[in-house]
C-alpha cells in the first residue's frame, strides 16, 4: 500500500522486501480472511476441551482470542468441571497476530481493542473456577506462552 513501509521478512539468511498486504498473503493471514470455526470444543464428560483452531499457526487475534473467551465462559457456565486448551499437533499457538496488528497502523482504538481480547482471554484463563490445563504439542511462544502460563 501506498504511505506505508515495506516489512523485511528473513528466509534462510536471505531476505526480500514485503509491502503488509504481501506479509499477510504469505503467511495465509489476509485481513478479509473468513474463518469459521477459530475455536473447537469437545466434551468429554464433565471435561470440555478447547481447541485453537485458526491455520495455520493459531496466530491469536481478536477473534480468536474472543472467541475462545467465549467458548470458556460457556464451557463454566454450562457445569464443566475441568477445561483442557489445545492447540495444534506441531504449534500451540505462534503467539499475537503481529501483521494483524501491523495492519491496524495508527488506529489506536483497534489496536487497544486487539490487546483487550489477549488479555480478556489470559484473565479469563488465570482466574477460571475450575481447573484449566494446557495440552501443549508443539511450539508455544511469546503470547502463546502467556496464555499457558495462565491455565
Amino acid at each position: 500500500e501506498e504511505g506505508r513501509a515495506p516489512c523485511r521478512i528473513r528466509r534462510g539468511g536471505a531476505g526480500r522486501r514485503r509491502n503488509q498486504a504481501d506479509l499477510h498473503r504469505a503467511l495465509s493471514l489476509a485481513p478479509g480472511r473468513q474463518t469459521m470455526n477459530c475455536v473447537e470444543t469437545q466434551h468429554h464428560g464433565d471435561i470440555v476441551e478447547i481447541k485453537l483452531a485458526r491455520a495455520p499457526v493459531n496466530a491469536l487475534d481478536p477473534k480468536l482470542c474472543n472467541a475462545a473467551r467465549e467458548a470458556l465462559e460457556s464451557a463454566i457456565h454450562h457445569g464443566a468441571h475441568g477445561i483442557v486448551l489445545s492447540g495444534g499437533p506441531k504449534v500451540f499457538s505462534a503467539g499475537l497476530d503481529v501483521p494483524y496488528l501491523l495492519s491496524l497502523g495508527e488506529q489506536r482504538d483497534h489496536l487497544l481493542l486487539a490487546w483487550q481480547s489477549f488479555f480478556g482471554l489470559a484473565r479469563a484463563l488465570a482466574s477460571s473456577p475450575v481447573p484449566v490445563v494446557a495440552a501443549i504439542a508443539g511450539h508455544a511462544p511469546a503470547g502463546g506462552c502467556v496464555l499457558t502460563l495462565c491455565c
